[in-house]
């Protein structure tokens, strides 16, 4: 509408001037052969006009009736008073004109400095309606984002209330929104772990973070465990928790059971640090068979309580693992005992070299020992001779046997069975042969 109005208005000053262009014309005509200063008075009544409108055309009107004054007192039969009549007439009409044609663009520039202002008003209400679009937009997308973290997500102002959180907590809680809505964080809490949990929260308000495990209790009583994190966050001079929580219950079961198992092992089960040869972790057995306390192993070299004969071997292997980690199995070496005596522990162990650490198991084998070196007593001291084959080598012949066949106990261990077959006599060969392939083959 306000752009038709314009096209309108610069029609109406087109047809204007060129109205004031044929007066002028016509005005002109008849006197073009002569130089008439009368004609003068056409510049300052254009100029009034142009500048002032309407207010400027009492200069056409002046101008106006000079000419017919001066036609009247000074008569000229070259200049009659026809020809000044309409000379003044010409004047009054070109001054008309200019003056509505600068009522008209006073207008004109009105209304378009009027639509200027309504563009801007409009441009500024869209970029308003754009920067809420995008404020609604982001809302969103942060709603969105915190409604897909898993677990827990929580905002809690300085007074320890709920400012925002996610639907897992309205979830598991069992809590609506209304009833979680400023809500103070502790009567979450189980009663069992509140003044812990109190504890935390001024700590992240005073140092700026922090962590622990607490019990969730929601609205039917169920409790949870789980593990909370929290940090420092200031907004606008207002400082807030920001945080997490993972529920545990069931890292926290399987825990607890690995405990019980570590507890109840009948054997040593310990965790050592490799740089410093040290037990870090220790389970009940030790004392046991040992007699040492926790607390007397914990922190505590375990070289110092390796047999003098064992340490070389023992310090080799620890280097091993801590440079290579190399996977222990079925390492012996005889350990002190508190009263002072040595038991034989037989060690299987796996090495986590990137962090110096090994996990390690030993078992008490001094009574297998005893018994093996028992038995070996008994088959070296037999006066009957015994020799044990394994992939046709003999790897044991005692002593009764070197004496019947009059070699030394290392040659027959080093003689080949072909060797071996000579110590038999000729005539019995062939039965005694026979008789060891039977047994090998499983005959009796």
């Amino acid at each position: 509408m306000v752009n038709w109005g314009l096209q309108t208005r610069r029609g109406s000053s087109g047809a204007i001037l060129l109205i004031v262009c044929v007066l002028v014309a016509y005005a002109h005509w008849r006197p073009l052969a002569y130089i008439e200063t009368e004609y003068l008075l056409y510049l300052p009544v254009v100029l009034a006009c142009m500048w002032f409108g309407w207010r400027g055309w009492g200069i056409a009107v002046l101008a106006a009736a000079g000419l017919i004054v001066k036609a009247i007192l000074t008569p000229s039969p070259v200049d009659p008073l026809g020809h000044s009549m309409t000379c003044a007439l010409v004047l009054l009409a070109v001054g008309a004109c200019l003056a509505q044609l600068k009522k008209r663009h006073r207008i004109a520039w009105g209304e378009a400095a009027r639509l200027r202002g309504l563009l801007a008003e409009e441009g500024k209400a869209t970029d308003q309606q754009g920067v809420e679009r995008r404020a609604v937009d982001e809302r969103r997308f942060s709603e969105s984002l915190i409604g897909s973290l898993p677990g827990l997500f929580y905002v809690l102002n300085e007074g320890k209330r709920l400012v925002r959180w996610n639907r897992n907590l309205e979830r598991i809680t069992g809590y609506t929104a209304e009833e979680l809505t400023d809500r103070p964080a502790l009567e979450l809490i189980a009663d069992c772990d509140r003044d812990l949990v109190a504890r935390s929260f001024d700590d992240v308000f005073t140092e700026g973070g922090g962590t622990l495990r607490a019990l969730l209790r929601a609205k039917d009583g169920r409790q949870t465990t789980f593990h909370f994190t929290g940090r420092l966050t200031v907004e606008n001079g207002v400082r807030y928790i920001v945080g997490n929580g993972y529920d545990v219950t069931e890292c926290k079961e399987s825990q607890e059971e690995l405990e019980r198992i570590f507890d109840l092992s009948p054997d040593m089960i310990c965790v050592a640090n490799l740089n410093t040869a040290a037990f870090t972790k220790v389970n009940p057995a030790w004392e046991r068979i040992l007699g040492y306390t926790q607390e007397e192993l914990l922190n505590r070299s375990y070289l110092e309580f390796v047999h003098p004969e064992d340490l070389d071997k023992t310090i080799a292997l620890t280097r091993d693992m801590a440079e290579q980690g190399v996977r222990v199995v079925r390492f012996e070496n005889r350990y002190r005992c508190k009263d002072g005596t040595y038991r034989w522990l037989s060690w299987t162990s796996e090495t986590l070299p990137e962090q110096g650490l090994a996990y390690a198991m030993a078992r008490d084998i001094t009574a297998r020992k005893r018994t093996a070196e028992v038995y070996r007593a008994l088959v070296d001291y037999s006066a009957q001779g015994l020799v044990i084959f394994q992939d046709e080598r003999a790897v044991f012949a005692n002593q009764a046997m070197a004496d019947i066949c009059g070699y030394p106990r290392e040659e027959i261990l080093s003689a080949s069975m072909a060797k071996i077959r000579d110590f038999v006599h000729p005539e019995d060969r062939d039965w005694v042969w026979n008789r060891h392939r039977k047994r090998i083959g499983g005959g009796v």
